[in-house]
């Protein structure tokens, strides 16, 4: 925990907020009276470090230039494609280090390709009061080329990363046969937390509501893999079963875009296979910060610079923590078609979640719990429709349809109160 403290720190000094730095040494002051200060301050000031060391993390003479330029890179990134443009993270070969290049849709470029960049590079800035040098620094991207041209130098030929890529656009190109849109591009989100699609006008809805989170791959779409893949092979040994279950929920990882909060939910469920492997006890309060730990010791920048990963941590607290404590006001309640349970997992990642979203939106949404409490049943059916729609078309994937087209009326509903 103070660790974590600690990166949080670490961005006050680079900000120059030593209000913020005091702040956070009191905590440390604090565990003096748990006789572990010592180890306290040890931990507080290697997140701190760390986090220094993040930033410093300018890697490449790439991001010297500014101007005109041109250089050959390799694609090192799913490629982001867009409805106006595309998003390519491409390696400079030459002068090293990551640089973002926005570039027409056609003639399209795929991962592993050569390329031969030509435009102008300049460092990110702020748009708007969204701080775009922090958010794109977290994937090491210090550079970018907002209207640049592509031509290709060498085909990447086959690859592992590659092969993962090219088969998630034939699922979402089988998802846009079988749905139309903007149900393709929703369910697209629901299956892979592909958002790219979607409207804007109903993607502000979902925000207006507190229901993003239903097109963001987490937790729960990780505990569906391994209930899925265990039921597959139930006939294995139970080692055998939860090894399998590992390697699926590593791809299927991967296959998603491994995005932080799916990585940290990634985590925390190899961990329950392992302790199942094991034949040990789960501890989830030493899996969900074992796995905190490993992220922030990886990239610490994600900590402080990647909003959705704040959000997923603030709600798998809240609902590893409240729940217990919400029982006595939740027994009325029925717990038909979890009912209770879905209040209450809504409530507790709403409470954590709070200051997060009004720090950061200024608004926060009071319809939130029963909005999530009406939707959330619909989407374990139209996930199980979607995916069955992919394999066996439309015959099965009307159904799919009909829950979203549920979904999104509720969605209509509860955004037009004020």
């Amino acid at each position: 925990m103070l660790y974590l403290v600690g990166i949080v720190a670490g961005n006050f000094v680079v900000a120059g907020f030593y209000g913020g730095l005091l702040a956070c040494f009191i905590v440390c002051v604090w565990l003096f009276q748990k006789r572990i200060f010592l180890v306290g301050v040890v931990f507080f000031c290697l997140g701190i470090v760390r986090f220094l060391m993040g930033v410093g993390w300018e890697s490449g003479e790439i991001h010297d230039f500014d101007g005109d330029i041109e250089f050959e890179g390799k694609i090192v990134e799913e490629v982001d494609v867009r409805d106006d443009k595309v998003k390519y993270t491409v390696l400079a070969l030459e002068y090293g280090g990551r640089v973002l290049v926005n570039s027409e849709k056609y003639p399209l470029y795929e991962y592993g390709d050569t390329v031969l960049v030509r435009g102008e590079i300049e460092r990110p800035g702020v748009i708007d009061s969204f701080d775009y040098r922090k958010y794109l620094a977290r994937f090491g991207i210090y550079s970018v080329v907002y209207d640049g041209s592509l031509e290709l130098v060498d085909n990447g030929g086959r690859s592992f990363f590659g092969e993962l890529f090219e088969m998630k656009k034939m699922v979402e190109g089988r998802l846009f046969e079988v749905f139309p849109e903007p149900y393709g591009s929703f369910m697209a989100g629901l299956l892979l937390g592909s958002r790219r699609g979607i409207p804007e006008g109903l993607m502000e809805k979902f925000n207006k509501i507190g229901v993003t989170h239903i097109i963001a791959i987490s937790g729960y779409n990780i505990s569906i893999v391994v209930v899925v893949i265990s039921g597959i092979f139930g006939f294995l040994r139970r080692q055998y079963r939860v090894a399998v279950s590992v390697i699926f929920v590593v791809l299927f990882t991967l296959f998603v875009g491994a995005s932080a909060a799916v990585v940290r939910a990634a985590i925390m469920g190899v961990i329950s296979l392992m302790a199942l492997y094991l034949g040990r006890d789960y501890f989830v309060f030493r899996s969900y910060f074992a796995a905190i730990f490993l992220m922030t010791f990886i990239n610490p920048l994600m900590l402080v610079f990647d909003l959705g990963f704040q959000l997923s941590c603030l709600a798998t607290l809240g609902v590893i923590v409240l729940p217990k404590y919400l029982e006595n006001i939740s027994e009325r309640i029925p717990d038909t078609f979890y009912i209770k349970e879905t209040f209450l997992m809504t409530i507790s990642a709403q409470v954590f979640t709070l200051p997060i979203l009004f720090w950061n939106f200024g608004r926060v949404s009071l319809i939130a719990p029963i909005a999530n409490l009406v939707i959330l049943p619909f989407i374990p059916f139209a996930m199980l429709f979607g995916a069955l729609g992919v394999v066996f078309g439309k015959s099965l994937g009307v159904l799919g349809y009909a829950v979203l087209k549920i979904v999104i009326f509720f969605v209509e509903v509860f955004a037009y109160i004020s």
